[in-house]
């Protein structure tokens, strides 16, 4: 059996190619655009974010509490224990924006690759943010009750270790789930 040129279709305007394996990956460049802005006003506004998380905190610790928690600015104020006032001073290097800025920008230098879908990235972009949040709230309660239950010691001891290597394996866990999830798109796309 032969073929004609004539019977071979050839792509164009009005006939465009349909196997996948010749298009070229699209790039979202817009949606990684939106990305990098919100890495940049995550860094921009981190003092405010600091603030909004500092509340989220208080009524976070306040369900292990009897006592009355607040926060003032980005500074958690509680009563534990031996009812002795403390303050825990969310600074810019312990909060979770500057964890979340690298995810961000992670997701929109993937979205820019155009080898994903949009669609799974932003659900494991959402799943990676909030393991990174939690993780950092289980490091906060954990240097709380640290210096409740064994002083200075105690919030060295979770602040400067234990607590940093639960943010970490939380951390490497959510770029883990993006970047997986990135791939597995890429190759159902």
């Amino acid at each position: 059996m032969t073929t004609t040129p004539a019977h071979v279709p050839v792509p164009n305007a009005s006939n465009p190619p349909t196997n996948a394996a010749i298009r070229a990956p699209r790039p979202h460049g817009f949606p990684a655009l939106m990305l990098f802005a919100g890495a940049a006003a995550l860094i921009m506004f981190e003092d405010q974010l600091r603030t909004l998380e500092a509340r989220a905190f208080a009524g976070t610790l306040q369900l292990f509490s009897d006592t009355s928690v607040y926060s003032v600015a980005s500074m958690v104020v509680f009563r534990m224990g031996d009812n002795v006032p403390y303050g825990l001073n969310i600074t810019a290097l312990c909060s979770t924006a500057v964890l979340w800025v690298p995810l961000l920008a992670a997701a929109g230098l993937i979205l820019l690759s155009g080898r994903c879908q949009r669609g799974s990235l932003v659900r494991a972009l959402i799943v990676s943010l909030i393991i990174v949040a939690a993780c950092n709230v289980l490091r906060f309660l954990m240097i709380v009750f640290g210096l409740v239950w064994w002083g200075q010691t105690g919030f060295d001891l979770m602040h400067h270790y234990l607590g940093s290597i639960v943010v970490i394996i939380g951390f490497v866990g959510a770029f883990i789930v993006l970047v997986m999830s990135a791939r597995k798109s890429a190759k159902q796309s």
